[in-house]
């Protein structure tokens, strides 16, 4: 089984603990450490 994900919420993490090997493969491109850029500007118009 092979599960793709740019991020892991909880629930979507314990749903692949229980269907998939104990023991899985983690692949990471790139750092685990990513974060937000601060120097943009998002605006939120409704």
């Amino acid at each position: 089984m092979v599960m793709f994900s740019a991020t892991w919420p909880t629930a979507v993490h314990r749903l692949a603990q229980e269907y998939m090997d104990p023991n899985p493969v983690k692949v990471v491109i790139g750092s685990e450490d990513l974060a937000a850029n601060h120097d943009v500007m998002q605006i939120v118009e409704d």
